[in-house]
């Protein structure tokens, strides 16, 4: 019996031991779990995103639109001007890091990255363990684009009308327009590339009379602008010439025979196109050689020997010739039948012009002029047409008399020379064969 109580007493000893060792245990467990969970990052995140609604999340997002991103920032933009959905659900995820100092988590509203969370270790909470402290966030708008702007040269551009200034120049290229004119030029561009551009951005150009430029879309990330094709050419080549526009040849569509409204076939053909964006280099080769361009009263000439300045033998006709004209014309002293004499030496024999000339003695004769005053004559754009003919440009400025009036007549006309027998005569002139 005695040996029967010890035993118990024993047992009893053992049992209490052993449950102060299992109830140890389990404090320190449960010590080490609850020192556990409160140094693990997730649950403080998650503790901290509870803590917050909604409108934590979009006013922080607000107040990063108000202070802007950059120069071209539209004011007073909203959360729906740069397409963010309020409705959609937030979550967050951890970056994973093995620092035991710093962690981090992203916010995200739907897709998109709106925030992160930076977490610093706190205090020590036993077994070595420290706890974490949601230390800052940055908020992040979604989005950030890089946008190129092919902007024709010598043109501007703006985005929200702040104008895009020339250290957002990268590059510099050519416009891919469709020609119309296979010999048009596509138009030069400064290439401007903003990077991460956010939000609305009202896109415009204008050239340099404040036109604005249409715009097409390369790519979603890249705007085109077209100028308008303002570049003309206008100018004469004979017939025979070989005409050159931007090392392209070019025939009959652009040119048609120059209407000299005198009896002679034109060899003289007049050039013409409009909206052009660059009618860039013209050439003309008459004969195998180039012709260097002269600027007329009628236009620019690529024609061998177009004379500028009238001098010589030649000039002295066309002023004699001029005189002669009008002195008939105003019937000077009342002598159309002199005047008519002094004006035939000037006029080529058997044309229809010397015959219509003569024609109009009787009508002119019953004129009554007088004080003919020649305020200025004047000879210009003497033009050959081969060998020893011309045409050329005449005008005069005259004040006169007739039938008590006082008149002032200022008139031109083009006349057709031609030599014979090494002397120069008028053979045609379009105000009298019109």
């Amino acid at each position: 019996m005695k040996k029967k109580n010890v035993f118990l007493r024993a047992l009893l000893i053992y049992c209490l031991v052993l449950i102060l060792i299992i109830g140890a245990g389990l404090f320190v467990l449960t010590r080490f779990l609850t020192s556990y969970e409160a140094s693990r990052p997730d649950n403080t995140v998650e503790e901290f995103m509870a803590g917050q609604d909604k409108y934590f999340w979009l006013d922080g997002l607000q107040e990063l639109i108000d202070k802007g991103f950059n120069e071209f920032s539209l004011p007073g933009a909203t959360l729906e001007d740069y397409g963010i959905d309020e409705n959609a659900e937030i979550t967050w995820r951890s970056n994973v890091s093995d620092s035991k100092t710093e962690q981090t988590y992203t916010v995200r509203l739907g897709s998109s990255k709106i925030c992160t969370l930076i977490l610093r270790a706190g205090s020590n909470v036993g077994f070595g363990m420290n706890n974490w402290v949601v230390s800052d966030w940055e908020f992040t708008m979604p989005g950030g684009t890089d946008i190129r702007l092919s902007v024709p040269t010598g043109c501007t551009a703006e985005i929200n009308g702040v104008a895009v200034g020339a250290q957002y120049i990268a590059d510099a290229g050519f416009l891919t327009v469709e020609l119309e004119h296979s010999f048009d030029l596509s138009p030069s561009a400064e290439i401007y590339v903003i990077k991460g551009m956010m939000g609305p951005a009202e896109i415009k150009a204008y050239d340099a009379d404040g036109n604005e430029l249409d715009a097409v879309s390369v790519s979603p990330t890249h705007i085109e602008f077209l100028p308008i094709p303002t570049d003309s050419f206008s100018f004469l080549a004979l017939e025979s010439a070989q005409v050159y526009v931007n090392g392209q040849e070019i025939t009959g569509t652009y040119c048609a025979p120059m209407d000299l409204g005198l009896e002679v076939e034109s060899s003289i053909l007049h050039y013409e196109c409009t909206d052009l964006y660059d009618a860039g280099d013209i050439r003309v080769v008459q004969d195998g050689d180039v012709v260097e361009p002269i600027e007329m009263p009628m236009g620019q000439c690529y024609i061998p020997g177009v004379n500028e300045d009238i001098d010589g033998e030649i000039a002295q006709f066309l002023e004699g010739f001029i005189y002669a004209y009008v002195d008939f014309s105003a019937n000077k002293n009342h002598n159309a039948e002199g005047n008519f004499a002094a004006l035939s030496k000037y006029l080529l024999s058997g044309t229809e012009l010397y015959t219509l000339t003569a024609n109009t003695i009787e009508n002119i004769a019953w004129a009554t002029t007088s004080d003919l005053e020649y305020n200025s004559i004047s000879y210009y754009d003497l033009i050959p047409l081969g060998n020893e003919r011309y045409i050329c440009s005449i005008s005069y400025d005259i004040s006169y008399t007739l039938g008590g009036r006082d008149l002032d007549v200022v008139d031109g006309n083009l006349i057709l020379i031609e030599k014979h027998n090494g002397k120069y005569y008028v053979a045609d002139m379009s105000a009298l064969s019109n």
